[in-house]
């Protein structure tokens, strides 16, 4: 089977159910063997992630939203979550 590379970006994992939502999704993603990352901004919910089995990146800028954003073979999923 193909390896499924997942990549969630949320503003933040302070609190909240979407940020629940995404740090399961992650570390289910990674349990299984396949590649997570969750890119934020970082909050009190980021020692939920299992750090062995999932990627976690801090915003850098824009521009990286942007790069995915026009690569989407690069990732099969892409979620894109709002706190707004």
């Amino acid at each position: 089977m193909k390896e499924l590379r997942l990549l969630q970006v949320v503003p933040s994992l302070e609190s909240g159910g979407v940020e629940q939502g995404t740090i399961d999704l992650a570390n289910y993603i990674g349990k299984a063997g396949h590649k997570s990352i969750v890119v934020s901004n970082g909050g009190r919910m980021i020692s939920r992630l299992n750090f062995q089995k999932v990627d976690d990146r801090k915003f850098p800028s824009v521009k990286f939203l942007k790069f995915f954003s026009n690569k989407p073979s690069l990732y099969e999923t892409v979620i894109v979550g709002s706190n707004d």
